[in-house]
């Protein structure tokens, strides 16, 4: 699943991952993107951190203390250099942090580690 409020942002990462062989699913807001998760359940999650109304963090705090989705790797993706805090990613359970822009390729190489499947 892909979450990102910038449309082709989305829609770039989500199409990537698409030919790469994952399906996808995908949203630009984080209240859609918790209940998303909660019914589809997704092999991995790809979430922006800078998003209006309710941010990144809250998505992944929110999704980690579910017990539907709290075994969910999460993969943060941002480009808020305030935001960029290996510590704060590492703390609140997420599998990587990439920053924007980042290629689709070292998007999907990242997805396929967290997920431990081989191109």
């Amino acid at each position: 699943m892909v979450v990102d409020d910038q449309d082709d942002v989305l829609t770039m990462h989500s199409e990537f991952l698409a030919l790469s062989g994952f399906d996808t699913c995908g949203t630009s807001t984080a209240m859609h993107a918790i209940e998303m998760a909660i019914t589809e359940r997704p092999d991995v999650i790809l979430t922006d951190l800078r998003m209006p109304f309710v941010d990144g963090w809250t998505i992944v705090r929110t999704l980690k203390e579910h017990p539907l989705t709290a075994h969910i790797p999460i993969v943060v993706l941002t480009g808020d250099p305030d935001a960029l805090n290996s510590e704060r990613a590492d703390a609140s359970r997420c599998r990587a942090l990439l920053t924007k822009p980042c290629p689709p390729r070292i998007v999907a190489e990242t997805v396929r580690s967290v997920l431990g499947v081989s191109s």
